[in-house]
Protein backbone atom coordinates (compact mmCIF):
# COMPACT_ATOMS: atom_id res chain seq x y z
CA UNK A 1 0.00 0.00 0.00
CA UNK A 2 1.28 3.43 -0.89
CA UNK A 3 0.38 6.74 0.77
CA UNK A 4 0.78 9.98 -1.16
CA UNK A 5 0.26 13.62 -0.28
CA UNK A 6 -0.95 16.34 -2.65
CA UNK A 7 -1.02 20.01 -1.61
CA UNK A 8 -1.55 23.37 -3.36
CA UNK A 9 1.21 25.69 -4.50
CA UNK A 10 2.15 28.69 -2.33
CA UNK A 11 -0.39 31.48 -2.49
CA UNK A 12 1.93 34.05 -4.02
CA UNK A 13 2.17 32.04 -7.24
CA UNK A 14 -0.26 32.14 -10.12
CA UNK A 15 -1.99 29.18 -11.65
CA UNK A 16 -2.52 29.48 -15.39
CA UNK A 17 -5.48 27.62 -16.77
CA UNK A 18 -5.40 27.08 -20.51
CA UNK A 19 -8.72 26.47 -22.11
CA UNK A 20 -7.80 24.99 -25.45
CA UNK A 21 -10.32 26.31 -27.87
CA UNK A 22 -10.75 24.83 -31.23
CA UNK A 23 -13.86 25.09 -33.31
CA UNK A 24 -15.92 22.12 -32.16
CA UNK A 25 -19.36 21.36 -33.40
CA UNK A 26 -21.38 20.19 -36.34
CA UNK A 27 -22.45 21.70 -39.61
CA UNK A 28 -25.24 23.58 -37.78
CA UNK A 29 -23.29 25.23 -34.93
CA UNK A 30 -19.82 25.70 -33.43
CA UNK A 31 -18.50 25.87 -29.85
CA UNK A 32 -16.27 28.84 -29.04
CA UNK A 33 -14.29 29.55 -25.88
CA UNK A 34 -12.11 32.49 -24.78
CA UNK A 35 -9.60 33.72 -27.34
CA UNK A 36 -6.94 34.23 -24.64
CA UNK A 37 -5.66 31.96 -21.84
CA UNK A 38 -7.51 32.35 -18.54
CA UNK A 39 -5.21 33.50 -15.74
CA UNK A 40 -6.40 32.92 -12.19
CA UNK A 41 -4.78 33.44 -8.82
CA UNK A 42 -4.44 30.34 -6.72
CA UNK A 43 -7.22 30.18 -4.15
CA UNK A 44 -9.57 32.48 -6.07
CA UNK A 45 -12.72 31.54 -7.98
CA UNK A 46 -12.26 30.88 -11.69
CA UNK A 47 -14.84 31.07 -14.47
CA UNK A 48 -14.47 29.01 -17.67
CA UNK A 49 -16.96 30.33 -20.27
CA UNK A 50 -18.00 29.09 -23.68
CA UNK A 51 -20.73 29.78 -26.22
CA UNK A 52 -22.25 28.35 -29.35
CA UNK A 53 -22.70 30.12 -32.64
CA UNK A 54 -25.18 30.80 -34.01
CA UNK A 55 -26.87 31.53 -30.65
CA UNK A 56 -29.36 28.89 -29.59
CA UNK A 57 -30.61 27.20 -26.43
CA UNK A 58 -28.35 24.43 -25.10
CA UNK A 59 -30.60 23.34 -22.22
CA UNK A 60 -31.05 19.90 -23.77
CA UNK A 61 -27.43 19.58 -24.92
CA UNK A 62 -24.60 17.67 -23.24
CA UNK A 63 -21.98 20.15 -21.99
CA UNK A 64 -18.56 18.95 -20.88
CA UNK A 65 -15.49 20.76 -19.56
CA UNK A 66 -12.44 18.50 -19.40
CA UNK A 67 -8.66 18.52 -19.22
CA UNK A 68 -6.42 17.06 -21.90
CA UNK A 69 -8.40 13.81 -21.98
CA UNK A 70 -12.14 13.58 -22.64
CA UNK A 71 -12.54 11.34 -19.59
CA UNK A 72 -10.89 13.90 -17.27
CA UNK A 73 -14.14 15.79 -16.74
CA UNK A 74 -14.12 19.00 -14.75
CA UNK A 75 -17.88 19.36 -15.11
CA UNK A 76 -20.54 17.46 -17.08
CA UNK A 77 -24.08 18.70 -17.77
CA UNK A 78 -26.52 16.25 -19.33
CA UNK A 79 -30.28 15.69 -19.22
CA UNK A 80 -30.67 19.16 -17.66
CA UNK A 81 -28.61 18.22 -14.59
CA UNK A 82 -25.07 17.80 -13.31
CA UNK A 83 -23.47 14.38 -13.85
CA UNK A 84 -21.18 14.13 -10.84
CA UNK A 85 -20.33 10.50 -11.53
CA UNK A 86 -18.06 11.44 -14.44
CA UNK A 87 -16.40 14.32 -12.60
CA UNK A 88 -12.81 14.28 -11.38
CA UNK A 89 -12.46 14.05 -7.63
CA UNK A 90 -10.59 17.36 -7.50
CA UNK A 91 -13.66 19.26 -8.71
CA UNK A 92 -16.49 17.48 -6.92
CA UNK A 93 -18.41 20.00 -4.86
CA UNK A 94 -16.30 22.91 -6.09
CA UNK A 95 -17.53 23.34 -9.68
CA UNK A 96 -20.92 24.69 -10.69
CA UNK A 97 -22.63 25.62 -13.93
CA UNK A 98 -23.49 29.26 -14.59
CA UNK A 99 -26.56 29.00 -16.81
CA UNK A 100 -28.17 32.43 -16.66
CA UNK A 101 -27.97 32.68 -20.45
CA UNK A 102 -28.20 29.00 -21.33
CA UNK A 103 -31.17 29.66 -23.61
CA UNK A 104 -28.94 32.01 -25.61
CA UNK A 105 -26.14 29.46 -25.94
CA UNK A 106 -23.83 31.09 -23.37
CA UNK A 107 -22.71 29.05 -20.36
CA UNK A 108 -19.75 28.86 -17.99
CA UNK A 109 -18.32 26.75 -15.20
CA UNK A 110 -17.31 28.47 -11.98
CA UNK A 111 -14.63 26.68 -9.95
CA UNK A 112 -14.64 27.74 -6.33
CA UNK A 113 -11.49 28.10 -4.31
CA UNK A 114 -10.82 25.04 -2.21
CA UNK A 115 -8.66 25.78 0.79
CA UNK A 116 -7.39 22.46 2.00
CA UNK A 117 -4.91 19.66 1.43
CA UNK A 118 -5.78 16.63 -0.66
CA UNK A 119 -4.50 13.29 0.59
CA UNK A 120 -4.40 10.15 -1.54
CA UNK A 121 -4.01 6.63 -0.17
CA UNK A 122 -3.23 3.90 -2.73
CA UNK A 123 -3.18 0.12 -2.20
CA UNK A 124 -2.17 -2.58 -4.70
CA UNK A 125 -2.37 -6.39 -4.83
CA UNK A 126 -5.43 -6.84 -2.62
CA UNK A 127 -7.92 -9.68 -2.82
CA UNK A 128 -10.76 -9.43 -2.18
CA UNK A 129 -11.40 -5.70 -2.37
CA UNK A 130 -10.22 -4.15 0.92
CA UNK A 131 -12.14 -1.88 3.26
CA UNK A 132 -10.66 1.63 3.43
CA UNK A 133 -10.96 3.85 6.48
CA UNK A 134 -9.46 7.26 7.36
CA UNK A 135 -8.92 8.22 11.01
CA UNK A 136 -7.41 11.11 12.93
CA UNK A 137 -5.12 10.95 15.98
CA UNK A 138 -8.14 10.62 18.30
CA UNK A 139 -9.37 7.58 16.42
CA UNK A 140 -12.37 9.38 14.95
CA UNK A 141 -13.38 8.18 11.51
CA UNK A 142 -13.14 10.56 8.57
CA UNK A 143 -15.26 9.83 5.48
CA UNK A 144 -13.41 9.50 2.18
CA UNK A 145 -13.95 12.05 -0.53
CA UNK A 146 -13.76 9.32 -3.16
CA UNK A 147 -12.67 5.73 -3.65
CA UNK A 148 -11.64 4.37 -7.05
CA UNK A 149 -10.84 0.71 -7.54
CA UNK A 150 -9.55 -1.30 -10.51
CA UNK A 151 -8.90 -5.02 -10.99
CA UNK A 152 -5.95 -6.36 -12.98
CA UNK A 153 -5.79 -9.46 -15.17
CA UNK A 154 -4.84 -11.64 -12.18
CA UNK A 155 -7.93 -10.55 -10.26
CA UNK A 156 -6.10 -8.40 -7.72
CA UNK A 157 -7.55 -5.04 -6.72
CA UNK A 158 -5.89 -1.65 -6.77
CA UNK A 159 -7.74 0.99 -4.77
CA UNK A 160 -7.17 4.72 -4.44
CA UNK A 161 -8.94 6.73 -1.72
CA UNK A 162 -8.88 10.52 -1.50
CA UNK A 163 -9.52 12.98 1.31
CA UNK A 164 -9.37 16.77 1.65
CA UNK A 165 -8.21 18.07 5.03
CA UNK A 166 -9.22 21.63 5.88
CA UNK A 167 -8.73 21.51 9.64
CA UNK A 168 -5.22 22.63 10.54
CA UNK A 169 -5.46 20.75 13.85
CA UNK A 170 -5.32 17.41 12.01
CA UNK A 171 -1.53 17.15 11.73
CA UNK A 172 -1.59 13.38 11.29
CA UNK A 173 -4.07 11.25 9.39
CA UNK A 174 -4.14 7.45 9.24
CA UNK A 175 -5.26 5.46 6.21
CA UNK A 176 -6.06 1.81 6.84
CA UNK A 177 -6.91 -0.96 4.38
CA UNK A 178 -8.35 -4.19 5.76
CA UNK A 179 -9.10 -7.57 4.23
CA UNK A 180 -12.76 -8.19 5.14
CA UNK A 181 -12.30 -12.00 5.19
CA UNK A 182 -8.97 -12.59 6.94
CA UNK A 183 -8.83 -9.40 9.01
CA UNK A 184 -5.38 -8.44 7.71
CA UNK A 185 -4.86 -4.69 7.97
CA UNK A 186 -2.22 -2.23 6.84
CA UNK A 187 -2.06 1.33 8.11
CA UNK A 188 -0.22 4.28 6.58
CA UNK A 189 0.46 7.45 8.58
CA UNK A 190 0.47 10.75 6.71
CA UNK A 191 1.94 13.73 8.54
CA UNK A 192 0.93 17.20 7.36
CA UNK A 193 3.36 20.07 8.06
CA UNK A 194 1.74 23.19 9.49
CA UNK A 195 3.28 25.30 6.75
CA UNK A 196 1.12 23.57 4.13
CA UNK A 197 -2.15 24.85 5.55
CA UNK A 198 -3.40 28.11 4.05
CA UNK A 199 -2.79 30.91 6.48
CA UNK A 200 -5.44 33.46 7.14
CA UNK A 201 -4.25 36.98 6.53
CA UNK A 202 -3.91 38.99 9.78
CA UNK A 203 -5.83 41.89 8.30
CA UNK A 204 -8.72 39.55 7.50
CA UNK A 205 -8.80 38.39 11.11
CA UNK A 206 -8.62 41.99 12.30
CA UNK A 207 -11.39 42.97 9.91
CA UNK A 208 -13.57 40.06 11.03
CA UNK A 209 -13.03 40.87 14.71
CA UNK A 210 -13.65 44.56 14.09
CA UNK A 211 -16.78 43.76 12.12
CA UNK A 212 -18.11 41.52 14.90
CA UNK A 213 -17.36 44.15 17.54
CA UNK A 214 -19.02 46.79 15.37
CA UNK A 215 -22.09 44.58 14.96
CA UNK A 216 -22.26 44.06 18.72
CA UNK A 217 -21.84 47.80 19.32
CA UNK A 218 -24.51 48.72 16.79
CA UNK A 219 -26.82 46.07 18.22
CA UNK A 220 -26.24 47.42 21.74
CA UNK A 221 -26.92 50.99 20.59
CA UNK A 222 -30.11 49.93 18.83
CA UNK A 223 -31.22 47.93 21.86
CA UNK A 224 -30.54 50.79 24.27
CA UNK A 225 -32.34 53.23 21.98
CA UNK A 226 -35.30 50.87 21.74
CA UNK A 227 -35.28 50.33 25.50
CA UNK A 228 -35.14 54.10 26.08
CA UNK A 229 -38.11 54.63 23.77
CA UNK A 230 -40.03 51.89 25.56
CA UNK A 231 -39.33 53.46 28.96
CA UNK A 232 -40.38 56.89 27.68
CA UNK A 233 -43.51 55.37 26.22
CA UNK A 234 -44.36 53.65 29.51
CA UNK A 235 -43.69 56.86 31.45
CA UNK A 236 -45.87 58.85 29.05
CA UNK A 237 -48.66 56.27 29.29
CA UNK A 238 -48.44 56.30 33.11
CA UNK A 239 -48.60 60.11 33.07
CA UNK A 240 -51.58 60.07 30.73
CA UNK A 241 -53.33 57.53 32.95
CA UNK A 242 -52.68 59.69 35.99
CA UNK A 243 -54.03 62.76 34.20
CA UNK A 244 -57.14 60.80 33.21
CA UNK A 245 -57.65 59.70 36.82
CA UNK A 246 -57.28 63.29 38.04
CA UNK A 247 -59.75 64.51 35.43
CA UNK A 248 -62.20 61.77 36.37
CA UNK A 249 -61.84 62.65 40.04
CA UNK A 250 -62.44 66.33 39.34
CA UNK A 251 -65.44 65.43 37.18
CA UNK A 252 -66.93 63.26 39.92
CA UNK A 253 -66.43 66.08 42.40
CA UNK A 254 -68.10 68.55 40.04
CA UNK A 255 -71.06 66.23 39.52
CA UNK A 256 -71.34 65.69 43.26
CA UNK A 257 -71.32 69.42 43.87
CA UNK A 258 -73.88 69.91 41.10
CA UNK A 259 -76.15 67.33 42.73
CA UNK A 260 -75.85 69.15 46.06
CA UNK A 261 -76.59 72.48 44.43
CA UNK A 262 -79.62 70.97 42.70
CA UNK A 263 -80.83 69.53 46.00
CA UNK A 264 -80.35 72.87 47.74
CA UNK A 265 -82.01 74.74 44.89
CA UNK A 266 -84.90 72.27 44.87
CA UNK A 267 -85.41 72.71 48.61
CA UNK A 268 -85.42 76.48 48.22
CA UNK A 269 -87.70 76.27 45.20
CA UNK A 270 -90.08 73.97 47.04
CA UNK A 271 -90.20 76.36 49.96
CA UNK A 272 -90.95 79.20 47.60
CA UNK A 273 -93.59 77.37 45.54
CA UNK A 274 -95.29 75.24 48.20
CA UNK A 275 -96.52 75.88 51.69
CA UNK A 276 -95.72 73.39 54.39
CA UNK A 277 -98.78 72.28 56.41
CA UNK A 278 -99.36 69.74 59.15
CA UNK A 279 -101.93 67.25 57.87
CA UNK A 280 -104.20 65.53 60.42
CA UNK A 281 -105.53 62.16 59.32
CA UNK A 282 -109.26 61.40 59.67
CA UNK A 283 -109.74 57.96 61.30
CA UNK A 284 -113.43 57.91 60.32
CA UNK A 285 -112.63 57.66 56.62
CA UNK A 286 -109.54 55.49 56.96
CA UNK A 287 -109.51 52.01 55.47
CA UNK A 288 -110.45 49.30 57.96
CA UNK A 289 -106.98 47.85 57.73
CA UNK A 290 -105.41 51.16 58.70
CA UNK A 291 -104.77 52.17 62.29
CA UNK A 292 -104.56 55.96 62.78
CA UNK A 293 -102.69 57.28 65.80
CA UNK A 294 -104.45 59.42 68.40
CA UNK A 295 -102.58 62.48 67.21
CA UNK A 296 -103.75 61.83 63.66
CA UNK A 297 -100.22 62.26 62.35
CA UNK A 298 -99.37 58.63 61.65
CA UNK A 299 -101.11 55.60 60.13
CA UNK A 300 -100.05 51.97 60.08
CA UNK A 301 -101.33 48.87 58.28
CA UNK A 302 -102.59 45.91 60.23
CA UNK A 303 -100.29 42.90 59.53
CA UNK A 304 -101.58 39.62 57.96
CA UNK A 305 -105.01 40.96 57.14
CA UNK A 306 -107.21 39.13 54.61
CA UNK A 307 -107.64 40.64 51.18
CA UNK A 308 -110.53 43.06 51.08
CA UNK A 309 -112.39 42.54 47.85
CA UNK A 310 -114.14 45.88 48.26
CA UNK A 311 -110.87 47.83 48.29
CA UNK A 312 -109.86 49.44 45.02
CA UNK A 313 -107.16 47.62 43.06
CA UNK A 314 -104.56 48.61 40.51
CA UNK A 315 -103.48 46.26 37.72
CA UNK A 316 -99.76 45.95 37.02
CA UNK A 317 -97.78 43.34 35.08
CA UNK A 318 -100.48 40.71 35.31
CA UNK A 319 -101.01 41.09 39.11
CA UNK A 320 -103.55 43.19 41.05
CA UNK A 321 -102.40 45.41 43.90
CA UNK A 322 -104.77 46.47 46.71
CA UNK A 323 -104.72 50.19 47.48
CA UNK A 324 -105.22 51.35 51.08
CA UNK A 325 -105.85 55.02 51.76
CA UNK A 326 -106.81 57.52 54.42
CA UNK A 327 -107.97 61.13 54.03
CA UNK A 328 -106.85 64.16 55.94
CA UNK A 329 -109.11 66.46 57.95
CA UNK A 330 -107.52 69.63 56.50
CA UNK A 331 -109.31 71.45 53.73
CA UNK A 332 -107.58 73.63 51.10
CA UNK A 333 -109.34 76.00 48.77
CA UNK A 334 -106.24 77.22 46.94
CA UNK A 335 -102.45 77.30 46.80
CA UNK A 336 -99.84 74.52 46.72
CA UNK A 337 -99.02 72.61 49.86
CA UNK A 338 -96.76 69.79 51.00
Amino acid sequence: MVGSLDFPLPRDLFSILLLQVSMWGSDSFSVIGPSEPIVAMLGADTVLPCRVTPAMSVENTELRWFRSEFSEAVYVYQDRMEQAGEQLVDFKGSAELVKDYITEGRVAVRIHKDEGIRLTCTGKGWFPQPEVQWKDTRGEKIPSLSEDETQDDDGFFQIEASLIVRDSSKREVFCSMKNPFFGQEQVATISIPETLFPRTSPWKIAFAVTFIILEIFVGAVVFLAWKGRQEKKRAWEAKEEKVKECKAKVRRKELYQQDWRKAELYADWRKEQFKAVAVTLDPDVAHPNFIVSESGKHASLIQNVPRNCDAPTRQGQGESETIFSVLGQNCFTGGRHY
